[in-house]
C-alpha cells in the first residue's frame, strides 16, 4: 500500500495518461483500419471487374461467345467473389445466368444490386458496401458499365463478402488490445520508480518542516535536485535561515520583555480574549499578598474583587479602556485596563496596569479636603458681604457715591467667589471617582452650533470675530457625552474670548480622522510662554498673571478632567504673540473597534 498521498496521485496520472493514449491510438485504428481495408479490397476488385465489363463488351460485338462468358462467370467464385451482369433496364441477359451467390436471392440484396445498376448504366464506375438485413453481413459492390456502340449496354457487378475482413480484423484488434495491456504493465515500473525519485526530495522537505516545527531550526533540505525541486529546497532553506533568525530574535525581545516587566514598580495583569490569565509579574503579586512565582488557575485566587475582573470583560466586550480605583486592604490601587488588537482590529485580550497611589491619593485627599474646607468656609463671609450689600441697598449708606462704588465691588467679589466655589466643587466631584459619565452618538457639529449661537452675543459684544469650519464631507457622529463636551466648550471659548485683543477672532475646527473626531478652539490672543504650557492644566494656573481676577483657574483642569473620565484627550498648542489652540478628542461613533450600544463608563 502506498502511503504518499503524491506519490499515488503522480502513480494514477501517469497510469491515466498510458491508458487514455491507448484508448485513443485503438479507436483511431478501429475507425481508421476497417475503412482501409475495405479501400484496398475495393481496389483489387475494380480490374477484376473491369476485365468482365471488357469481355461482356467483346460478347456483345460478337467476337467472344456466350458459352466463355458464361464459363467465367460460373467460375468467378474461386475469385472469392461473385459476379452479375445486367442490361440497363436492370435485368439480366438471357443467355448468361448469374454465379452462385447465397444472399443473391434476398429482397434487400437485390434492391441494392439495382439501385446499383441504374448509377452505373449513366456511364459512371461504382465502388460501395452494402449490408445484408437477412443475413448480417457486409459486402463490397463494384459497379463497371458495358458499353457497346458509343453506348452503355449494361452492368457488371462484384460482389465480396467481407467476412475474412472482419475475421482478420477481430484478431489484429484483439493482438492490439493484448499489447496496450502488456505496455501499460510494464511501464508502471518504471513510473513508480520515477515517481518515487520525483517524491523523495519532497519527503526530506517534509522531514524538514516537522524538525522545525518541533524546535530544530538546525535542519535543511537537499539542495542537489535539478530543476524546481532543487529551487524549491533553497526556497525551503532560505525560509529555514530566516525563520531561524527571526525566532531567536523573538526569543531575546520575549526574555527582555519579561524581566522588563517583572522589573516594572506597577502591577500587571495580561488576560486572553476569553479572559483567561496569560501573566503576570511580581508586583502585581506582592500587591496582593501572593508569594513569587505562585500561579493561579482562577481569576479570583489572584484578585479577590470580583469588580477588577468585571473590568476586564467589560473591556474585551466594549473595546474600549477604563480606568478606575480599587481600595484594597491598607492601599489604593490606581487600575488602568487597556484592550489588545491584532494587525486586523480584533480584541485579542487585555492589559491591566496597577499602580500603587497609596499615598498621592492620601495627598490627593488631603488637597480635596481642604479645598472642601475652604469652599464651606468662604460661603460664611460671602453671606455677610452679600447682607452688607442689601444693607447699602437699603439706604444705611446715605452717599449714593459711596453706595454705588460699595455695590459693585461686593457684587463683584459675590460673584467670582461664587464662581470658585462652584468650580472647586466640580473639580473635587470629578477627581473623587464617582461621577459616572454614559455616552450616546452625538451630532458634534450641531452641538457646536447651539454652542455658538449662545455665546455669538457676549463675542461679539467685545468686538471678536467668531467662525466655525468644518473639514471637508459629512461630519460624523461622535460617541460621547453630549452635556460635557458642551462643558468643556464652554469653558474653552470662555479663556478665549477673556484672552483675545478687541477686534480679534475667536474660531472653532472640526476635523476628524478613522477613529475620532478633533476640535479644535482657536483664538489671537496674545499665547502662551513654552515654559508654561505644561502647567497650564493645574488647577488655579493662569497664564496671565496680569489678569488674575479673570477667572478662578481651574476651567483647564475640569475640562481635562472631564475628558479623561471619557478617555479622550486634551492638548494646548500655542507661540507668544500669535494666540493659542487647544484641541480635544471625540471617539466616532463608527470608529473601528468599537461596538455601538451600552453606557460607556
Amino acid at each position: 500500500m502506498i502511503k504518499s498521498v503524491f506519490l499515488r496521485r503522480i502513480l494514477l496520472l501517469i497510469a491515466a495518461t498510458i491508458l487514455l493514449s491507448a484508448a485513443f491510438t485503438t479507436i483511431i485504428y478501429v475507425i481508421s483500419a476497417r475503412s482501409v481495408v475495405a479501400k484496398m479490397t475495393a481496389s483489387d476488385l475494380v480490374p477484376r471487374a473491369q476485365y468482365f465489363a471488357d469481355l461482356m463488351s467483346q460478347y456483345l460485338d460478337g467476337f467472344v461467345p456466350a458459352r466463355v462468358v458464361q464459363a467465367m462467370i460460373s467460375n468467378s467464385s474461386t475469385l472469392g467473389a461473385s459476379v452479375h451482369v445486367y442490361d440497363v433496364q436492370g435485368g439480366t441477359f438471357s443467355e448468361l445466368q448469374p454465379g452462385d451467390f447465397e444472399d443473391g436471392t434476398t429482397e434487400d440484396f437485390k434492391q441494392l444490386l439495382s439501385s446499383t445498376v441504374h448509377e452505373v448504366a449513366s456511364g459512371e464506375q461504382a465502388v460501395l458496401q452494402a449490408h445484408s438485413l437477412t443475413t448480417g453481413r457486409d459486402y463490397i459492390v463494384v459497379g463497371i458499365p458495358v458499353r457497346h456502340k458509343d453506348g452503355v449496354a449494361g452492368a457488371v457487378l462484384l460482389t465480396k463478402p467481407l467476412v475474412e475482413l472482419n475475421e482478420s480484423l477481430s484478431a489484429l484488434y484483439n493482438s492490439l488490445y493484448f499489447s496496450t495491456l502488456i505496455a501499460f504493465l510494464i511501464m508502471l515500473v518504471p513510473s513508480y520508480f520515477a515517481a518515487r525519485h520525483m517524491v523523495r526530495p519532497i519527503n526530506r522537505m517534509r522531514d524538514v518542516a516537522l524538525n522545525m516545527a518541533e524546535g530544530d531550526y538546525s535542519a535543511r533540505a537537499d539542495e542537489s535536485a535539478k530543476g524546481e525541486l532543487g529551487q524549491l529546497g533553497q526556497a525551503f532553506n532560505y525560509l529555514a535561515r530566516q525563520l531561524s533568525a527571526t525566532i531567536s530574535s523573538l526569543v531575546i525581545e520575549r526574555n527582555r520583555l519579561r524581566h522588563t516587566l517583572d522589573g516594572l514598580g506597577e502591577g500587571l495583569v495580561a488576560v486572553d480574549a476569553k479572559g483567561a490569565i496569560t501573566h503576570t509579574n511580581p508586583a502585581v503579586l506582592r500587591m496582593f499578598g501572593h508569594g513569587a512565582g505562585a500561579r493561579f488557575e482562577q481569576r479570583g485566587a489572584l484578585i479577590p474583587d470580583p469588580l477588577i475582573w468585571d473590568d476586564f470583560d467589560h473591556v474585551l466586550r466594549e473595546r474600549c479602556p477604563l480606568l478606575r480605583t480599587l481600595d484594597t486592604e491598607g492601599a489604593v490601587l490606581r487600575v488602568s485596563i487597556t484592550p489588545l488588537e491584532d494587525e486586523a482590529g480584533k480584541t485579542v485580550g487585555a492589559v491591566g496596569l496597577f499602580r500603587d497611589v497609596t499615598e498621592s491619593e492620601r495627598l490627593e485627599q488631603m488637597q480635596r479636603d481642604y479645598v472642601a474646607n475652604v469652599s464651606h468656609e468662604l460661603r460664611t463671609p460671602l453671606s455677610g458681604v452679600r447682607g452688607l450689600a442689601e444693607a447699602l441697598h437699603d439706604g444705611v449708606v446715605k452717599s449714593e457715591n459711596d453706595k454705588q462704588r460699595y455695590y459693585g465691588y461686593i457684587l463683584r467679589e459675590t460673584m467670582r467667589l461664587s464662581r470658585l466655589i462652584d468650580d472647586l466643587l466640580e473639580l473635587s466631584r470629578l477627581q473623587s471617582g464617582t461621577v459616572s459619565v454614559r455616552c450616546a452618538p452625538v451630532d458634534v457639529v450641531r452641538l457646536i452650533r447651539e454652542v455658538g449661537e449662545r455665546t455669538r452675543n457676549l463675542i461679539e459684544e467685545v468686538g471678536l470675530e467668531y467662525s466655525l469650519t468644518i473639514a471637508g464631507g459629512d461630519c460624523p457622529r461622535a460617541w460621547t457625552n453630549a452635556d460635557r463636551v458642551e462643558q468643556v466648550l464652554v469653558i474653552l471659548l470662555d479663556n478665549a474670548v477673556k484672552y483675545t485683543p478687541e477686534n480679534g477672532r475667536v474660531g472653532i475646527r472640526v476635523t476628524w480622522d478613522e477613529e475620532r473626531l478633533y476640535v479644535a478652539v482657536e483664538d489671537e490672543g496674545a499665547g502662551i510662554a513654552k515654559e508654561d504650557l505644561p502647567r497650564l492644566f493645574d488647577r488655579f494656573y493662569k497664564r496671565d498673571k496680569a489678569r488674575a481676577g479673570a477667572g478662578t483657574g481651574l476651567g483647564l483642569s475640569i475640562a481635562r478632567e472631564v475628558l479623561g473620565m471619557m478617555g479622550e484627550t486634551i492638548r494646548a498648542e500655542s507661540e507668544e504673540g500669535k494666540g493659542s489652540k487647544f484641541t480635544f478628542t471625540l471617539r466616532r461613533e463608527d470608529a473601528p473597534g468599537r461596538e455601538t450600544g451600552g453606557p460607556k463608563p
